[in-house]
């Protein structure tokens, strides 16, 4: 295993849109639906980095940052702070357990403090909330809130 990690360019898109139909088919998280190749061209390519294990793309981070004012308010941010947020992070689950993820989310928290941004907003609608809540304090996020259904 040799994994590397490159930014986005738009000739990853249909790897990219194969793991995501993965994701899909994995059935792992409540409502996801794969995007097509268009789609994730048009994500905002600042956050997005690929993961390879040789040629193989074998998971992903989007994000994007926004500002914390009305449309995006989230009151555990200053008001008008800018933050990124997280809307992605996938890894094929041959690769997981690896540290894979944790490195995309590092390299994007690292992109995110270069531009001057020093908060990180992500959410999941997992069904495994219990490993994946570990996951994220592991690699230093808080809970800010839960949502329950019946």
């Amino acid at each position: 295993m040799n994994i590397i990690y490159k930014q986005f360019e738009n000739r990853y898109a249909k790897d990219v849109a194969n793991l995501q139909k993965q994701w899909a088919n994995d059935a792992i998280t409540f409502g996801f639906v794969a995007d097509n190749e268009d789609e994730i061209m048009s994500y905002d390519k600042e956050y997005f980095y690929v993961a390879f294990d040789d040629e193989t793309v074998v998971g992903y981070v989007t994000g994007e940052v926004k500002i914390n004012d009305k449309d995006n308010y989230m009151n555990v941010f200053p008001l008008n702070a800018e933050f990124l947020q997280v809307y992605d992070l996938y890894i094929d689950p041959a690769y997981r357990n690896k540290n894979i993820g944790a490195e995309l989310l590092v390299i994007v928290e690292r992109k995110a403090k270069t531009n001057n941004v020093e908060h990180i907003f992500l959410s999941s609608a997992t069904k495994d909330a219990e490993s994946v809540r570990q996951f994220y304090e592991k690699n230093g996020f808080k809970i800010w809130t839960t949502a329950f259904f019946k």
